[in-house]
């Protein structure tokens, strides 16, 4: 458990234990001796105080139920089995003492002693009439003369009090002249009551909508806070040693005190991480020094919201009445380099609930990008630049540090980032950020796409760009008869396209994916294609072989194979490639135009023969040109085989010529 998380569950724990008194109180749980009612104001109390804090959480967003429910169960089922065993213990120490008293004579206490005792010192002058005394179920010190001695005194059981203390409640707290629970009790639901409620209503409200009056109160409260703190503690003190010396059997003395230190360090640690930050940023802006940074911008007919300059304190709040005053607005855009985290925390709680999409036009580094990851459609310029490290946080502990990054990992990583690109960011310092490119960002899916202008306001792509590009593809002869015989895969083909431009994806990435589109369509059409059209697509084909295998045998291999990921058609002269798009797209137009029958392999055993006869006039053995035309040779091989399997069938004879081709497309060897 962290530092922070200590620090919090000790407050919960104290805070519980103070706002219940009253309920218990209400409903005289003590003073009835009932589990029930105990358990009743104990639910009634982790009901209010968890909607309190639910809300207090909430900072301008739906309140955070969940986390206060869940959050607070600990420390008020603790409270609970507290008062339970002190219920059930209350009345073991007092056991045979109600009939004894304790004496306060000439500045001495003395006791217990019995009635008889009491009254024979009163008969031989040693005590007097105006003297004091108590005894168990007494609420204050009496004078002897006001007391029934032999008589019993239903008046509740409290500790004993100084009784030359005089003043007023404060004063006589202080003094310790009170009893030790309700010294204990009443003043520290006093301090519940004077500061804790009052603390969070002040924070549900907007500093810049009050600045002076919000920020004079706030610190106000953190100041008397404290002294009412060294009060309650001096007070509890002074009131546990009166008790522990009226009380010699019983330590809730010593318990009282161990409490009140635990709390008072942790309302100092509490003071330090909230209340010092607090004080200052009020402090300048009561003074006017103080100036907001950031600013928010409406765009796009009110339904995108632009923020330029850091997240701090407010930002959320401001965001949230945007989208309350605006409910068409659907985008953030965000320009920042980060800034305080949780306000970070509270704009991505934001976009989440409302399903915004997220829009980098410029700069996002640090608790940014946590905010851009939010996004339903996340968003880049052209010109975007994205950075990423691990949380920096002002004088946190290392702890601190690691759970922030913990934290950080787990929700980029529910937002579909990939791990290896969250572990590179998170380990980068704020000094050397991660500034991934922006074909990394798409890979990692923590960018969706480039925006077009008709998604954003600024810096997106012009949509007649997209159009011009989808134009222009669609002049071309293959995409033409695509799009007629085959419209699915026309659109997959367009969609192709877009993506070149909108996730910046490479050429060479955009070739294997248009070739692995065409692929199937081929694979559908070869094997009816008109003979003139097919022979046309294998002439043409082979030439392509050969050039991959100038450059690079392995990129012939995949090409013969028929893996589009294996090789890039950029290798090959721009006038092949441009036979190559005629040569397909009359394969696809004249599919369906042979319409007879299979062709048997064993119609095709002369032209085979031929052809293994011409690979052994090159130095082929034929178990080698079997393998080869199978790929189980080398690269360089295998690419050699296979091109002399075409060379060879093009100076056939027509009739075994075409045999062989038929025969070969109706098996499906796409090239």
């Amino acid at each position: 458990m962290t530092t922070t998380a200590v620090v919090h569950f000790a407050g919960a724990l104290l805070g519980i234990a103070l706002i219940s008194r009253l309920p218990v109180w209400f409903l005289q749980a003590w003073r009835e001796k009932s589990l029930l009612r105990l358990f009743a104001a104990h639910l009634f109390t982790y009901v209010i105080v968890a909607v309190i804090s639910a809300f207090a959480q909430a900072r301008g967003i739906d309140p955070q139920w969940r986390t206060a429910f869940v959050d607070l169960a600990l420390p008020a089922l603790l409270v609970f089995l507290i008062d339970t065993v002190l219920m059930l213990k209350r009345d073991s120490g007092t056991e045979g003492l109600e009939a004894h008293w304790f004496l306060h004579s000439a500045g001495k206490q003395s006791g217990p002693v019995p009635a008889d005792a009491v009254t024979a010192a009163l008969a031989d002058g040693s005590l007097k009439a105006s003297d004091w005394v108590w005894r168990a179920g007494f609420a204050e010190w009496a004078q002897i003369s006001s007391v029934d001695l032999t008589g019993k005194d239903g008046t509740p059981q409290a500790a004993a009090a100084d009784p030359q203390a005089s003043g007023n409640y404060l004063h006589r707290h202080w003094q310790g002249a009170l009893s030790l629970p309700r010294s204990y009790w009443a003043g520290g639901l006093s301090i519940a009551a004077l500061f804790i409620l009052p603390y969070l209503l002040l924070m549900r409200l907007t500093l810049t909508d009050h600045p002076r009056l919000i920020g004079a109160a706030v610190t106000g409260l953190w100041l008397t806070l404290l002294a009412a703190m060294l009060w309650l503690s001096v007070g509890i003190f002074r009131s546990a040693d009166h008790h522990a010396r009226t009380h010699p059997a019983r330590h809730w003395g010593s318990a009282a005190k161990l409490s009140i230190v635990l709390g008072c360090l942790a309302v100092l640690s509490i003071f330090a991480r909230l209340g010092v930050p607090q004080i200052r940023d009020f402090a300048d802006a009561m003074s006017g020094s103080r100036q907001t940074l950031y600013a928010l911008q409406l765009r796009r007919d009110d339904t995108e919201l632009a923020l330029s300059g850091p997240m701090e304190s407010g930002l959320s709040e401001a965001v949230a009445r945007s989208l309350m005053d605006h409910p068409r607005l659907a985008t953030l855009a965000l320009d920042s380099t980060g800034g305080d985290l949780n306000e970070a925390d509270k704009l991505k709680a934001i976009v989440l609930g409302r399903g915004l999409n997220t829009y980098v036009p410029a700069t996002c580094t640090g608790a940014c990008v946590t905010v851009f990851a939010a996004g339903r459609t996340r968003w880049l310029s052209r010109g975007a630049f994205l950075a990423l490290h691990r949380p920096a946080i002002a004088d946190a502990t290392p702890a601190d540090l690691a759970a922030a990054a913990a934290k950080t990992k787990a929700f980029l990583e529910s937002r579909g980032i990939t791990a290896q690109f969250v572990d590179k960011g998170l380990a980068a310092t704020q000094e050397a950020a991660f500034r991934p490119s922006h074909a990394e960002l798409f890979e990692a899916r923590l960018a969706t796409s480039y925006a077009t202008d008709a998604e954003v306001a600024k810096g997106g792509i012009p949509v007649r760009e997209i159009r011009d590009a989808e134009a222009a593809v669609d002049r071309t002869a293959l995409y033409q008869v695509i799009r007629d015989k085959h419209p699915k895969a026309h659109a997959e083909l367009l969609a192709i396209v877009r993506d070149r431009i909108l996730k910046n994806e490479s050429p060479a990435r955009m070739r294997r994916r248009v070739s692995a589109a065409i692929a199937p369509i081929v694979n559908d059409s070869i094997s009816s294609a008109a003979e003139p059209a097919l022979l046309a697509f294998y002439q043409m084909a082979t030439d392509e072989a050969e050039a991959f295998a100038r450059v690079d045998a392995r990129s012939c291999e995949a090409f013969l194979k028929g893996d589009t990921g294996g090789f890039d058609a950029a290798l090959l002269p721009l006038a092949l490639q441009e036979r190559e798009f005629q040569a397909t797209a009359d394969l696809i137009r004249s599919a369906g135009s042979y319409a007879g029958r299979p062709i048997e392999q064993s119609e095709v055993m002369g032209p085979l023969a031929q052809v293994v006869a011409a690979a052994q006039t090159k130095g082929f053995t034929q178990a080698d040109f079997q393998q080869a035309i199978q790929f189980k040779l080398d690269p360089a091989r295998n690419c050699q085989g296979t091109i002399l399997l075409f060379r060879s069938l093009f100076v056939m004879n027509a009739p075994d010529r075409t045999a062989l081709l038929r025969y070969m497309a109706q098996q499906a060897t796409t090239l």
